[in-house]
């Protein structure tokens, strides 16, 4: 019974994914550490860090990482599959519909919509990653450095994201 409630979560999770990994944080967080307390903040945090350095979509990771945790393999699969399934399902419809006629106004206008609430759920996103974070360990004057150097990195000089996260790793051995 309980690989049936890890489907249905996930494939909720997956269903309401909108905008990526970053925008459904909240979601799973809701759901798996408030609502059932399947693991807890901490375990989510630092889940929510494992799945940023590991290769796939933060969304199905998580999901993996948490139906490992509760059932073994066979939850970590029912777990994927439960979280996945949605964006095959929504992606064939949208291929079928909207794609074909994609310079349309009403199709620019979904899309610019979508891109916006996306936009929106990152953003709350990064605001309950920081609230975990500053919950879990201290967040002193070093993190808010890096944090600063690290967006900097990124947004101004285009830096992977992989040798960001790398700094990141050494910064972390070094200073914590």
């Amino acid at each position: 019974m309980q690989l049936i409630r890890i489907v249905f979560e996930f494939f909720k999770i997956g269903l309401y994914s909108f905008g990526g990994g970053y925008a459904v944080i909240p979601l799973i967080e809701a759901n798996v550490v408030r609502k059932y307390g399947w693991i807890h903040l901490k375990e989510f945090a630092d889940i929510i860090t494992i799945s940023q350095i590991t290769p796939g979509p933060l969304a199905v990771n998580v999901s993996t990482f948490v139906g490992y945790k509760l059932d073994g393999i066979l939850g970590a699969v029912f777990a994927t599959l439960g979280s996945v399934l949605p964006g095959l399902l929504i992606t064939i419809f949208l291929i079928k519909t909207l794609i074909k006629d994609l310079q349309s106004d009403k199709s620019q206008k979904i899309l610019n919509s979508l891109s916006i609430s996306a936009f929106a759920l990152i953003s709350i996103a990064s605001v309950n990653v920081i609230q975990i974070f500053n919950e879990n360990r201290s967040f002193d004057g070093l993190s808010i450095i890096f944090i600063v150097s690290a967006s900097y990195l990124a947004w101004k000089e285009k830096m992977n994201t992989v040798t960001i996260l790398l700094i990141g790793a050494v910064f972390g051995l070094l200073f914590y």
